[in-house]
């Protein structure tokens, strides 16, 4: 058994993920390759998955896996959308195999690198496409594997899957030049890459989920003092990534992109409103039973035509699945992580915390992300959450054995 080997594997994946989304995600092979990659992953870690510390992070974990396989059982789990909401769960697995074998600093950072470097491919295959013309697959399927036309008529070139990518090769890349106050060429073409990424996927839930993300991180994590000297640096570093961004792509697109942010509040906006409509039925299903309605019903008007599609509000679809007490004891997991992670820079400095600072601002964007997406139900975003979470962990690990 190979802890090495099994860290390899998982830096292999996660970077091919990111590199190219459902293209990689959803090849049919009996199972998802990140299921395959996964038992892989427990196999080779032997019983150190195993024999992770039962802190209070993981007890939280337990806790939350235990009300989803709470409604399983209660309610049954059939064929169709409750099976495809359960990988949620079952990637939790990836949480354990972080934890067993990112026991380095160095280890942990070539995990999040693997999302940053990324980032540099799919923006070379974006430009690629916007050059040419040519989705990377040719599909029948809307919005899968190439560009679509959006509801206020821009055309984006990466599919949705990316603005999270890129959201998150931002701030993975963002980190060490703030923390050391220097840029290196490296970390510069990665930031480039990266805000090109979340450009041409254009995804205005993505740009939402960054500036809340970081707002968030640096108010709460850092403190306002910290904060404010910290986004004086990262204001520099995004003028600059605007400059190359600028040169790199269409101007005619950057004024699309432009007029596509603008509609963030529209109402009226087609795809604005179809969300507003989704999350009324299943909010009203919650209210209904708040105490869940398990993985076997999915039952409404927006599902008439795909009964797998979720209402592109994850936390309210795991309400609506697990119930209110189940969201509740998910959001602890994150919750702990934060905690955790304030009281370490309180104890000590911001730049000597970068690894879990880094983890907090990826996983509060993973979450504000999932309230406009569907993104916890996916066999190509959920990971990451379980991912970057078991990186944090490791790294507050590494400090001081965790103990509340």
């Amino acid at each position: 058994m190979s802890p090495r080997r099994a860290h390899q594997l998982l830096v292999a994946h996660v970077a091919v993920l990111c590199m190219l989304g459902q293209l990689y995600a959803k090849l049919d092979l009996g199972l998802y390759p990140t299921e395959l990659v996964l038992g892989a992953l427990l196999v080779l870690t032997g019983g150190a998955a195993w024999a992770i510390p039962r802190d209070a992070l993981t007890r939280r974990i337990a806790v939350f896996l235990a009300f989803g396989a709470g409604c399983a059982v209660v309610f049954g789990l059939p064929a169709g959308a409750g099976v495809k909401a359960c990988s949620f769960f079952v990637y939790a697995g990836f949480y354990a195999v972080v934890r067993a074998v990112a026991t380095s600093e160095r280890a942990r950072w070539q995990i999040l690198d693997a999302i940053a470097i990324a980032s540099v491919v799919a923006a070379a295959l974006g430009l690629w496409q916007m050059t040419t013309g040519v989705p990377i697959v040719e599909s029948d399927k809307f919005g899968e594997l190439g560009f679509e036309e959006t509801s206020t008529g821009s055309v984006r070139w990466l599919s949705g899957e990316y603005g999270l990518y890129g959201m998150l090769g931002l701030i993975t890349a963002a980190a060490r030049p703030l923390a050391r106050r220097r840029i290196t060429p490296r970390s510069a073409v990665v930031l480039a890459a990266a805000a090109i990424e979340l450009l041409l996927a254009q995804h205005r839930s993505g740009l939402v989920a960054l500036g809340v993300a970081v707002a968030a991180t640096g108010g709460y994590v850092l403190g306002t003092r910290r904060a404010l000297a910290g986004a004086l640096r990262l204001l520099a570093l995004g003028v600059a990534g605007l400059a190359v961004t600028a040169i790199a792509v269409d101007s005619a697109y950057l004024d699309d992109t432009i007029a596509r942010i603008t509609h963030i509040t529209d109402v009226q906006d087609v795809n604005t409103a179809w969300r507003l409509l989704n999350w009324y039925e299943v909010g009203a299903g919650v209210v209904d039973r708040p105490l869940g309605h398990g993985f076997a019903q999915w039952d409404f008007f927006f599902t008439r035509y795909d009964p797998l599609i979720g209402s592109h509000n994850s936390l309210l679809d795991l309400a609506y699945r697990i119930g209110v007490p189940g969201l509740v004891a998910f959001l602890a997991i994150p919750g702990w992580l934060l905690a955790r992670t304030r009281r370490a820079v309180a104890a000590s400095s911001g730049g000597a915390q970068v690894l879990p600072i880094t983890a907090c601002a990826c996983v509060l964007a993973i979450l504000v992300y999932a309230c406009f997406n569907v993104v916890l139900e996916t066999a190509y975003m959920s990971i990451l959450f379980w991912v970057v979470l078991g990186v944090g962990a490791a790294a507050l690990e590494a400090q001081a054995p965790a103990s509340t």
